[in-house]
């Protein structure tokens, strides 16, 4: 029961970093919905 807990919170978190790996440009526009143009470049 506990290896199940523990290997079902690793795949969450393997596929939450892999999501954020592969978008960081949406990262960072739910993080600061107010970036700057001057920023975006």
């Amino acid at each position: 029961m506990i290896k199940k807990a523990v290997l079902s919170f690793v795949v969450s978190a393997v596929s939450l970093i892999a999501f954020v790996a592969v978008q960081p440009t949406s990262l960072v526009t739910l993080y600061q919905p107010k970036v700057p143009k001057a920023l975006q470049k």
